[in-house]
């Protein structure tokens, strides 16, 4: 009886475990944050480019199969960015992790001209060069 205590458990801890990731949270532990050394003009165009790019990543990115690669320009600036989410997250759970992403670029690093952060369930990047693949 004490065996099928424990399978019960088991199963319970592993069911528990795949829906808690798949329903409503997503796993925003970060994994990584990098931001550019230096920092940008306020209210310059490369700052109203970097925080369009932000929220043009926050908008699309689960929209776009989970993996959105995006390049924009304004005046004499170029910038590429990416947001990207794990495959197996609901729609909603994407977008909430995402903006989690775009919530802590902006917040800790406020006019870098360029960072990424990697939380378990997704990422975003923007940068003043192109970059492909994994990151």
């Amino acid at each position: 009886m004490a065996s099928l205590k424990v399978i019960f458990l088991v199963v319970d801890i592993i069911t528990s475990c795949f829906f808690v990731s798949m329903n409503g949270f997503p796993d925003t532990t970060i994994d990584g944050l990098v931001c550019l050394v230096g920092k940008v003009p306020v209210d310059s165009d490369v700052e109203l480019l970097i925080l369009y790019m932000l929220d043009d990543l926050r908008e699309n990115t689960t929209s776009h199969g989970y993996n959105y690669e995006v390049d924009k320009t304004m005046g004499k600036y170029h910038y590429w960015g990416n947001g990207a989410c794990n495959g197996r997250l609901e729609n909603v759970d994407c977008d909430q992790c995402i903006i989690a992403c775009s919530n802590l670029l902006r917040n800790s690093c406020t006019l870098s001209p360029g960072a990424h952060v990697k939380l378990r369930d997704c990422r975003l990047r923007y940068e003043p060069y192109e970059f492909h693949g994994n990151w």
